[in-house]
């Protein structure tokens, strides 16, 4: 089974849950580079104890989704990330991500859980397919 990913007008979609990003700083082409470069790399072979996915670029902040492992299936929980230091227009949003990572605040409730064969034949989908 795949899960569904979707991103229109600032809305990203896994499954049935759906997150707000910062449309000024997270264009169709920015979610396609963060999916598909950044989340498709962090999430390769699956040996992590955590993994963080940006969703929305702010130049103080990043929001991420933390992923945890649990067997074969997957947790994703918000985070506020410091982002101090990203320049929209200057800087490659999948370099930055690539910089030392620290957590400002974390949600107490999960966003979502699911298998994580999903998530990749979600996230594989979504890169063959592109952002709206």
């Amino acid at each position: 089974m795949t899960m569904s990913i979707l991103y229109e007008n600032g809305i990203l979609s896994l499954g049935d849950s759906r997150v707000r990003c910062n449309i000024s700083y997270v264009s169709s082409a920015t979610m396609q580079a963060l999916i598909c470069n950044v989340w498709a790399h962090r999430l390769a072979g699956g040996c992590w104890k955590a993994v963080f996915l940006p969703y929305s670029l702010n130049d103080e902040y990043v929001e991420a989704f933390e992923v945890h492992a649990h067997g074969p299936k997957v947790t994703l929980i918000c985070t506020t990330l410091d982002g101090i230091g990203y320049d929209h227009g200057e800087d490659d949003p999948v370099a930055f991500m690539s910089s030392a990572i620290h957590v400002l605040a974390r949600r107490e409730q999960s966003f979502c859980h699911t298998e994580f064969s999903e998530l990749l034949a979600g996230i594989r989908t979504f890169c063959a397919v592109g952002a709206s």
